[in-house]
């Protein structure tokens, strides 16, 4: 049964512009005899005497057909087969499948809305870049109270970098650096510490510039006072392990058990000599003359005698030199005979693993019980408590 017809072998009859039908001409068309006439709708029902006009716009003679009116619903796909389900209650064409109209729905939501929230913040980015603006004299930090600007670190920079070469990992390095060079002046004035111009001078010395000069003897001394350090004067010599031995002749061997006789010899004497006022730079001094054997191996503080001729700077071989505490020097004979000194004046002698050499070490003084381990342990702790203050992220 083709569902866009009502009657499925029988023509719709003609009807008013009202929907009541309309009387054949033809009586035998319209009932036949000796059968009983179909009930009527009561809606039917109108007085002949009053006839409806006809549309102008539709001649009388065609039939009319009633639409339904805009508030009058459309019948549904779950419709009931007996209704009138004609063709001129739905609008030729394809019809929309609901669910293809709730995806197509869905789809337009979720371009438009990330859009429009998109849209919605664009405001507020500019207001968040606007305030996010580096000028001179843009707070970077606050250090013990005191406002680090932008021009702060601007001047710090200039110590590395040329003025168009300063950009904002420029700056980051320069935070770092004035952070560190505030801590090193609060400890100055807590521990009453003192720089010398002799001792800057000796840092130029070493390629400092002036006032990288100046926060490095701060640093120095901050360290001694800090950190669990030990302030040593040392002479010893240095040898190949006895593995990397098998690629020398046999008069390269021959010297090298010679050096070793000799350094073993030397040091015991020198460990005699440092528990005098004897300079260690003299005792290295005498000890190279006296076995020439070690002219060029023999050292003081680190430093070999061979290479410290005319003009060369003593400073650091005349004055002891400070060792921090490193768990990974652990298992070392140098540094667990060093970590090993409490007691100002020791000396003590150790000789190194593999027939390496040897030396003596006398200590001047030593921190062995200091809260920091070291000089960076110092610095993290100082950087990361309320006495530094970073507001502006860089």
């Amino acid at each position: 049964m083709d569902p866009n017809l009502s009657d499925q072998d029988f023509p719709l009859k003609p009807t008013s512009s009202v929907g009541n039908v309309v009387p054949s001409t033809n009586p035998s068309q319209d009932s036949a005899p000796n059968q009983p006439e179909p009930p009527v709708s009561p809606q039917s029902i109108l007085p002949q005497t009053l006839p409806l006009p006809p549309s102008p716009q539709i001649p009388v003679s065609e039939p009319l057909v009633s639409t339904p009116t805009p508030l009058q619903p459309i019948p549904s796909e779950g419709r009931d087969k007996s209704s009138n389900d004609s063709e001129q209650f739905y609008p030729k064409g394809p019809r929309v499948n609901r669910k293809v109209a709730l995806g197509v729905f869905i789809l337009i939501m979720l371009i438009t809305v990330p859009a429009t929230v998109f849209i919605a913040r664009q405001p507020q980015t500019t207001q968040s870049t606007a305030a996010n603006e580096l000028t001179p004299e843009t707070v970077i930090a606050v250090i013990n109270g005191q406002n680090v600007l932008e021009k702060d670190l601007e001047q710090v920079a200039l110590e590395q970098y040329d003025t168009e070469a300063i950009d904002r990992e420029a700056l980051k390095d320069a935070l770092d650096t004035v952070i560190e060079r505030k801590i090193l002046e609060i400890e100055k004035e807590k521990q009453g510490l003192e720089v010398l111009d002799s001792e800057t001078a000796a840092k130029t010395q070493e390629g400092f510039e002036k006032t990288q000069a100046f926060y490095e003897v701060l640093k120095d001394k901050v360290t001694i006072s800090q950190t669990k350090n030990w302030e040593v004067y040392t002479i010893g010599f240095w040898l190949p392990m006895t593995g990397e031995r098998d690629n020398l002749t046999t008069q390269e061997k021959k010297d090298v058990q010679e050096q070793h006789d000799d350094g073993l010899k030397a040091i015991s004497q020198a460990q005699d000599q440092m528990q005098t006022d004897k300079s260690a730079l003299d005792i290295a001094r005498e000890l190279s003359n006296k076995y020439p054997s070690l002219k060029d191996i023999l050292g003081i503080n680190g430093y070999l005698l061979r290479d410290l001729g005319e003009g060369a700077n003593l400073s650091d071989v005349e004055n002891p030199r400070n060792y921090t505490f490193e768990s990974s020097n652990s298992g070392q004979a140098f540094f667990d005979t060093l970590y090993s000194l409490k007691t100002a004046g020791q000396v003590e002698k150790y000789t190194s693993d593999k027939n390496s050499g040897g030396g003596v070490i006398r200590l001047v003084s030593a921190k062995p019980n200091a809260a920091f381990d070291n000089y960076e342990a110092f610095l993290k702790s100082k950087k990361t408590s309320s006495l530094v203050t970073v507001v502006f992220s860089l």
